[in-house]
């Protein structure tokens, strides 16, 4: 089975999970979602798709239906707004803490 891994964020620091993704032996099928269209995310990902990564449901929403496997979080604002805890109550295994975790 393919990993399709998900990558929250549009900034450096998600293009670089990126990168460091597509260099895996398990070749994971990579999807983004952001605030922008980051040209090395566009070329990294399969899919990318721009919106409010703030909003638990959109992310949620779009982790359903591609059938995610993993998501990983790169901004501190969607781990502060509740995508994480939103991510595990569905079952998404998520590298991210949880809302309560992420306070400074």
């Amino acid at each position: 089975m393919v990993e399709k891994v998900l990558i929250i964020g549009s900034g450096a620091r998600e293009h670089a999970i990126a990168r460091a993704l597509q260099r895996s032996p398990q070749n994971p099928q990579l999807y983004g979602l952001g605030t922008n269209r980051n040209p090395g995310l566009l070329a990294s990902c399969s899919q990318i798709e721009i919106g409010d990564i703030n909003d638990p449901d959109f992310v949620l929403n779009f982790a359903k239906e591609n059938g995610i496997t993993l998501a990983i979080i790169g901004p501190e604002a969607p781990l502060a707004a509740g995508v994480a805890d939103a991510l595990w109550e569905a079952d998404f295994p998520t590298v991210g803490p949880r809302q309560d975790l992420a306070q400074i």
